[in-house]
């Protein structure tokens, strides 16, 4: 199997727990933002502890690394998926995971790697930016005809265009940072990645959970939806996750790596069907095929012959 193909599994795979981060807050509706925030970032510390603990590889890592990895802790974990939880609250997921789906094309805007043929990737960013329209089309349409709270939607997009931005930031600077250190290993580097997101996700989850979301009864239900959120979210969303994304991200150009990003929005969609029992209108089928299709044509952009 070449590094390559490697690379591009890999990057799907990861996906495909990602968009699990966007069925968890809905179907979990009784846990606040801090409460679901504090649980995948508390699973992710666990696992980082145990896997830093049987460590050696610790001593290759200097203060510039530790700064690095609690930046991109911030923008690719806890921050980011705080503010992710509102933004899914308020805008709800169609849109939220829309506007997420930018991912490629904003991180291929902002890393200016050289493609094999130009023309190709161009074509490919085209197909992309038009599946998301489709969907955003649909997906918008459908919440404002529902009368949803039109001041509380247009706040989660805002929240769901800084996640874009945070994640876009992190996802550009973790690609480059492990290709400059080939000493890292990408398991290694998401443990570190997962205590730095505990410790900073313990303020505002602190704040949250003091003055924003009141008191939750706790019972049966609650404990097990900790538990299954600090499990998924934790275990898989992040670390199992992040080790695969680290490793594509070290495959692959990152351009490329950005959109693989597209697996998230299609399986988060996909997820989202199963949740409400329901089928993709045509538009979004459409829509879905275009977003497929366009990673397809970006795959030949770097990989096909000149």
């Amino acid at each position: 199997m070449s590094a390559h193909f490697k690379g591009l599994a890999y990057g799907i795979a990861a996906g495909a727990f990602w968009g699990l981060s966007f069925l968890i807050p809905k179907s979990f509706s009784d846990l606040s933002p801090g409460l679901l925030a504090l649980a995948r970032c508390g699973g992710f510390a666990l696992v980082a502890f145990a896997v830093l603990a049987k460590s050696r590889s610790l001593s290759k890592l200097g203060d510039s690394h530790w700064k690095m990895a609690l930046w991109l802790s911030m923008t690719g974990y806890s921050v980011y998926f705080y503010i992710l939880i509102f933004a899914i609250r308020w805008a709800g997921i169609p849109v939220s995971s829309l506007i997420i789906g930018l991912l490629p094309i904003t991180i291929s805007l902002a890393s200016r790697e050289p493609v094999i043929k130009p023309a190709h990737f161009r074509v490919s960013i085209a197909l992309i930016a038009a599946g998301i329209f489709l969907l955003n089309l649909e997906g918008l349409s459908a919440l404002l005809s529902a009368g949803k709270n039109r001041s509380a939607f247009g706040l989660g997009a805002a929240l769901s265009v800084v996640s874009l931005a945070s994640w876009t930031c992190f996802s550009v600077q973790n690609s480059e940072y492990l290709k400059s250190h080939p000493e890292i290993t990408p398991a290694h580097w998401a443990a570190v990645l997962g205590v730095y997101s505990l410790l900073t996700i313990l303020p505002l989850a602190a704040i949250d959970l003091a003055f924003l979301s009141g008191t939750s009864e706790i019972n049966a239900s609650l404990v097990q939806h900790v538990l299954i959120a600090t499990l998924v979210l934790g275990f898989g969303c992040s670390y199992v996750a992040g080790v695969l994304w680290n490793t594509s991200s070290r495959l692959l150009p990152t351009s490329l790596t950005g959109q693989m990003i597209v697996s998230e929005t299609v399986f988060a969609l996909l997820y989202g069907y199963i949740d409400e029992g329901t089928f993709p209108k045509p538009i979004e089928a459409l829509s879905i095929l275009l977003l497929i299709g366009g990673v397809i044509v970006g795959v030949r952009s770097f990989f096909g012959k000149s």
